[in-house]
């Protein structure tokens, strides 16, 4: 994919669909390159029942290549869902203290239920220097968010936080029926390095998940799968008082919550940080 030409493929049910604003192919991709990325993740609406896509850690086949205009607008500064590109903070290993692990991260900003949670962890991710994949801490229409994490690093890499602070052994003690209870004098930071148990930002301290505490979604309380703030909707978290990120309390899904991420796979580190 080059960046004089977009791809459109068919609508069709997919996680990865999202209604963004129609940017030009050319200058998203140009931007991302300049950030040093492979390819972005990006989706935009398309005439018809099309969806354009790029897709940074998957191959599909994909449409007749769609010419566009040379002078099309850049992308905004800001996507209608409240996220402002941040400079790019210095790449955090995905080693912990020499040993391999995964990071939980938080979203700089809190959503209400309806939000385009994937993404926005991949995108964010990317702006932070990260270059593993992150995932959103829900369980979704598709997917249980026990089975987020690639299986083969579900036992044996430990959770940790941006700063390599462990959070839980692996990431099948965070469902093992305890509520994912971690010790809360462990900080959680967000992409851009602050502590979401203090920081003002999230005014309040409640982490969306829509689950079971075993992982499992709750398909009654999750938004829609998370697709609306509807005061009328419910969604399942938790409030970060408990020391869990499990624990079963509803909530309108009008409310502005925190939304965590988790590195999905190990990826060796080619710099060998």
């Amino acid at each position: 994919m080059d960046g004089e030409n977009c791809r459109y493929i068919p609508l069709r049910p997919n996680p990865f669909q999202l209604p963004y604003s129609k940017w030009s192919c050319r200058s998203f991709l140009q931007g991302w390159r300049s950030m040093g990325a492979k390819m972005p993740f990006f989706s935009s609406e398309a005439p018809g029942d099309m969806v354009l896509f790029a897709f940074p850690f998957a191959s599909f086949q994909l449409g007749e290549l769609i010419p566009i205009p040379a002078d099309s607008l850049p992308p905004p500064a800001i996507s209608s869902h409240g996220f402002q590109s941040l400079p790019a903070l210095t790449p955090v290993s995905n080693m912990n203290n020499g040993k391999p692990a995964l990071h939980l991260v938080a979203l700089n900003l809190p959503f209400s239920g309806d939000m385009r949670a994937d993404f926005q962890c991949f995108q964010q991710a990317q702006l932070a220097g990260l270059t593993s994949t992150y995932r959103a801490f829900l369980s979704s229409h598709l997917q249980d968010l026990a089975t987020v994490v690639r299986k083969t690093d579900r036992y044996h890499l430990p959770i940790v936080n941006l700063k390599g602070e462990i959070l839980f052994n692996n990431w099948e003690s965070i469902f093992n029926g305890n509520g994912g209870q971690f010790n809360i004098h462990v900080p959680i930071y967000s992409f851009d390095g602050r502590n979401i148990m203090t920081d003002p930002s999230w005014p309040q301290k409640v982490i969306w998940h829509g689950s079971t505490a075993n992982g499992i979604r709750l398909v009654s309380n999750y938004c829609e799968a998370w697709h609306t703030a509807d005061m009328g909707a419910m969604g399942q978290a938790s409030p970060l008082k408990t020391g869990k990120l499990l624990d079963q309390k509803v909530y309108s899904c009008s409310n502005q919550f925190i939304v965590l991420c988790i590195e999905n796979s190990f990826v060796s580190d080619p710099q060998g940080k």
